[in-house]
């Protein structure tokens, strides 16, 4: 996407190869204990998220429900025995009579077949479901990632207004030295230098509580990268189209709502089903002691639906067909209407990012070096420089916030769109 040699994974179709992974893998992808790349944190969580680990248990798990919706009920084994240990003639067991019979329910309707496709949808559902749960935590680790390299542009930048405001000093140390100018100047810039140490300690602070919750979401809790590594003007690649604005086959929520419409259409089969009655069929053999004869016996049993024809569960999985339906019908509005709007601020914001690059941070610079030199000069007052200082340093920081905006959008875009599933491996230049 940003103009360099890519492997492009569509989650969906090998989303269970990809976290199936072995966590062996997991953990060979830190050949750099310093640097982290936006590539290996989505393999990492892809790797080692609990969650996922979770969610994938609960996918096989439905393998068993299937195998068991397939079994016929066991057949049941009945024995009767008859007149014996009565009074007289029937005292003993002389006269006595035993039947031994087995039945066996046969569902009628196609009910068995209409189970198995219900679980088999359920187990696809749940695999959807682990789509989803992929996508949502691509976009987060993409969030936080971009947060981590914001911070580090933020410190990188500290620590440069930091060493000037220091040079800043030491100038006008020299200017008091000198009995150009009081006390009260070179009072004003140690607070001043103070404030921006201060807020270095925490920029980097929060750099790594950020790492931290990063690393949450691989499922460890100790955060060892010194830095990041992203393309700093990477934003100006980014390749915008109109296809960003529809939405893709891949997105995990629609999907889901589409394969529970299905589920509930079985559903209602099903209970369309149900209103036919269940089969029993028996046979066996009977014994007359007294005689020593034997006889089989057979029979079917076949219940008369005369009070319940399950009208209810008809009209209940009827109306679930129809509630998913809105459901689908509401979340593509819904998503729609903000990738839309996701769409339009992305392309209006990119064009504000460049004029602070191409414009606004080279004339701000240049205007902290007229006032430096006219102050080094004495033609200008020590409030004016310490003015323009803060205002170069929050237009610089704008910036660096604006592309991290810009990035965490497009990540949103993908999200909504579905595209977030393509899993994009950069590959470098010394891997090819």
């Amino acid at each position: 996407m940003f103009g360099k040699s890519y492997k492009v994974f569509s989650v969906t179709p090998i989303v269970l190869v990809i976290l199936l992974i072995p966590f062996s893998l997991h953990s060979n992808i830190q050949e750099n204990n310093n640097d982290l790349t936006l590539n290996a944190v989505l393999l990492k969580v892809l790797g080692g998220n609990p969650d996922l680990a979770a969610l994938r248990y609960e996918v096989k798990s439905k393998d068993g429900r299937i195998y068991q919706q397939s079994r016929l009920a066991n057949p049941e084994f009945e024995f009767e025995l008859e007149n014996f240990a009565g009074g007289g003639e029937l005292s003993g067991f002389g006269r006595s009579e035993y039947t031994a019979l087995l039945s066996q329910e046969i569902p009628t309707g196609n009910k068995r077949s209409l189970s198995v496709r219900i679980a088999k949808v359920e187990k696809t559902i749940s695999e959807l479901m682990l789509n989803k749960k992929v996508a949502d935590l691509l976009l987060e680790a993409k969030i936080k990632f971009y947060e981590l390299c914001f911070l580090q542009e933020k410190i990188a930048l500290k620590k440069k207004q930091t060493s000037q405001i220091e040079n800043f000093k030491l100038q006008i140390l020299k200017r008091v030295r000198a009995g150009k100018t009081s006390l009260l100047e070179l009072s004003r810039i140690k607070i001043y230098l103070l404030r921006c140490k201060t807020d270095l300690k925490s920029a980097v602070s929060e750099f790594y509580s950020t790492g931290l919750y990063l690393a949450s979401l691989w499922g460890e809790d100790t955060f060892s990268y010194q830095s990041v590594i992203a393309g700093y003007s990477e934003w100006e690649k980014f390749i915008i189209s109109d296809e960003m604005n529809k939405i893709s086959d891949l997105n995990p929520d629609l999907a889901v709502l589409k394969k529970e419409i299905k589920q509930h259409e079985v559903e209602l089969r099903l209970e369309k089903a149900i209103r036919i009655p269940d089969i029993s069929i028996s046979g066996g053999i009977k014994r007359h002691s007294e005689t020593g004869l034997t006889a089989f016996t057979a029979g079917i049993s076949i219940p008369v639906p005369i009070f319940d024809t399950n009208k209810g569960g008809v009209s209940t999985a009827g109306y679930l067909v129809d509630k998913a339906a809105a459901e689908l019908k509401s979340e593509v509005l819904r998503i729609r209407s903000e990738l839309t709007a996701k769409f339009r601020i992305l392309i209006t914001e990119l064009e504000n990012t460049k004029i602070y690059k191409d414009e606004i941070i080279p004339e701000s610079e240049k205007t902290l070096m007229i006032i430096s030199e006219a102050y080094a000069m004495g033609r200008s007052d020590y409030l004016d420089v310490i003015d323009v200082y803060d205002s170069v340093y929050e237009i610089n920081e704008e910036y660096i916030r604006s592309i991290r905006d810009r990035r965490i959008e497009l990540a949103e875009i993908e999200r909504l769109n579905g595209r977030i599933l393509n899993i994009t491996v950069n590959r470098s230049e010394n891997e090819k």
